[in-house]
């Protein structure tokens, strides 16, 4: 944490990229072992295996995001819509299976997983047993 190349980040800025990034490498293997797990049925491998995608596509959208919309100021402006982009694709893939009569998609595995990082992110700055975490991490005081 502060040796890497976000140590240039303001403590809260890279305190709340810690915690989506933890949670996104938990989310990402929770979806792969899924994956795994259900290799012979092709519905929902197939859309496990997709869904891993949406946990790249997050830092590659805040990046170009913050970088590209002068009115959002930065990545810290970008994170929502970098949420918003990956969440509104994921509701239109459910509705999708959902009007083929499918509404049990694993596709709601990870918008659910995806929704609970961003209405976590700007809070775990605040947390202290999630500050011990960053500091035995090696966040510096």
């Amino acid at each position: 944490l502060p040796n890497g190349g976000a140590a240039h980040f303001p403590r809260h800025l890279l305190l709340i990229i810690t915690w989506v990034d933890l949670w996104s490498l938990a989310l990402f293997a929770g979806l792969y072992l899924g994956a795994l797990v259900w290799r012979k049925n092709r519905f929902i491998h197939g859309r496990l295996m997709a869904s891993t995608v949406f946990i790249a596509l997050i830092p590659a959208l805040g990046r170009a995001y913050g970088m590209n919309i002068p009115a959002l100021e930065g990545l810290m402006g970008a994170l929502n819509p970098s949420f918003w982009t990956c969440e509104i694709i994921l509701a239109g893939l459910i509705l999708k299976d959902g009007l083929a009569g499918r509404w049990k998609t694993p596709w709601w595995i990870t918008l659910i997983g995806l929704e609970a990082i961003r209405l976590t992110m700007f809070a775990a700055p605040d947390w202290s047993g999630f500050i011990a975490v960053a500091q035995a991490m090696g966040l510096p005081d």
